[in-house]
């Protein structure tokens, strides 16, 4: 499959681990995608499927398909939790606290999509650790691996105040 004229490759971008967590024990986490941006949200999924795979994923329909199709393909198809939702739904359930990071993938249309702009809104008011870009998507995806592994306070003793 060709995106912008890169080859995906099927490899996630590091290998599977062992979470401390178990999914059902941790708030869901947000991809929310724009039409436009639905060839970087998959090949992003591709890359950090394995840190994905730990959470209970909420999307709105059309981006679950794509979430769902990526995780099934490969050799071995990933076992992973993603909850369909409606647009409003995903806001209740950020206004709720049920839902802990959201990654956005935003185009670059003239006319915003009032549903998404909501929930980037709503990230701030809650304090929900959120992406609009792809690139920090990839770094917060990084930390969510870290504190998953159980080992956060490792690398969070030398950003402590003394």
């Amino acid at each position: 499959m060709c995106i912008a004229n890169t080859t995906i490759d099927h490899t996630p971008l590091r290998d599977d681990f062992q979470a401390a967590f178990a999914p059902n024990k941790m708030k869901l986490l947000a991809i929310v995608c724009h039409d436009s941006k639905r060839d970087v949200m998959k090949k992003f999924v591709t890359t950090h499927k394995n840190v994905l795979k730990k959470f209970r994923l909420v999307a709105v329909q059309s981006t679950a398909r794509v979430l769902a199709e990526v995780f099934q393909q490969g050799e071995a198809s990933d076992s992973v939790s993603i909850v369909r939702s409606g647009p409003y739904e995903l806001i209740d359930a950020v206004k709720n606290g049920k839902v802990g990071g959201a990654l956005f993938f935003r185009g670059e249309s003239s006319e915003p999509d009032l549903h998404v702009e909501t929930l980037v809104r709503q990230t701030v008011v809650h304090n929900i650790v959120s992406a609009t870009t792809p690139e920090t998507a990839a770094a917060i995806v990084e930390v969510f691996r870290t504190a998953l592994t159980g080992r956060s306070e490792e690398h969070t003793s030398e950003l402590q105040s003394r």
